[in-house]
């Protein structure tokens, strides 16, 4: 194994043959899917040299995808070698900051803020989406006892940085991993609806988006306990998300996540709220310029509000 990491990394000096490492790491790949324990004596310097690779932005995208793939296949493999990586010093910490740095590139594109365009991941990159894939395989594979603790430390402290693509990565993060780790995750709830309604006063509005996308996750991740015990938090913050006109692409979101919050089967959470959620949906419907997605959304939340 050092033999080959050592020729692995020799191959990707050579930039000509940065395809022939390609086929060296997808290899690797299939022998971490079918025999991983085979790796376990070399494993603190072939995983090390996997996350210099996933690291290394001189090097193509799919090479340093493949290096991530790698080490999620060890990850994943748990059935054939429990334990193992959890037993490797720093792994998780290393691995959710690989994972998470991959969120960092986005870009702010005028269209994101215009609703005559559907599509609202405007500026996401190939990097972005592999790693918003990466991030719930990971929490999976791991479990929530193993991950929670870890991910809340590293976002608390991304959420507080000038860097709006920071913000921004850590909300996504939450979002994406709520869902593999919902049951562990439900004891650090306060903690998180706290971290996630700050971020409604963020003033770059992709933050504030993807703070209501990580509310409409939980909505679903967190049910009911989220409407039972948050209601009077997460409702009045969404009705006012709704009068963001300046921002409708935000707008429409709040409206979309109180229809993902509306559907938790406690009506009685929703009684104080209805009138003000009604008259805001009158409103969006109303609006011409934006017809298209505010009417989609208003109307979704008015038939969550009926049923």
């Amino acid at each position: 194994m050092p033999v080959m990491m050592r020729a692995l990394t020799d191959t990707l000096n050579n930039k000509r043959r940065e395809d022939a490492a390609e086929q060296v790491l997808l290899f690797h790949i299939k022998l971490a899917k079918n025999e991983p324990r085979f790796l376990r004596r070399q494993l603190v310097d072939v995983v090390g040299t996997m996350f210099d690779i996933a690291e290394d932005k001189s090097l193509e995208e799919r090479t340093r995808h493949l290096a991530i793939e790698f080490v999620l296949a060890l990850v994943e493999a748990r059935e054939k070698a429990p334990g193992m990586m959890k037993k490797l010093p720093l792994f998780t910490t290393t691995c959710f900051a690989v994972l998470l740095n991959l969120l960092l590139d986005i870009k702010d594109k005028p269209s994101w803020h215009s609703l005559e365009i559907w599509y609202d991941q405007a500026g996401v990159t190939d990097n972005y989406i592999y790693g918003r894939e990466c991030l719930g395989r990971f929490s999976k594979a791991l479990g929530g006892k193993t991950i929670a603790p870890i991910e809340l430390e590293q976002l608390d402290a991304y959420l507080v940085v000038p860097e709006w693509e920071k913000r921004h990565a850590a909300l996504i993060a939450l979002s994406q991993i709520a869902e593999g780790s919902s049951k562990v995750m439900m004891k650090y709830l306060e903690q998180i609806v706290y971290m996630v309604l700050h971020a409604f006063q963020d003033p770059h509005p992709r933050v504030r988006w993807a703070a209501i996308n990580a509310v409409a996750q939980f909505s679903i991740d967190f049910c009911p306990h989220l409407q039972v015990q948050y209601h009077n938090l997460v409702l009045p913050a969404l009705a006012a998300a709704m009068d963001d006109f300046q921002h409708p692409r935000v707008q429409a979101h709040a409206a979309l996540a109180v229809s993902d919050f509306c559907k938790s089967n406690k009506p009685e959470t929703l009684v104080p709220y209805l009138d003000r959620i009604f008259n805001k949906q009158l409103v969006l419907l109303q609006v011409c310029k934006y017809r298209g997605h505010l009417v989609t959304k208003g109307r979704l939340l008015l038939t969550s509000l009926r049923d």
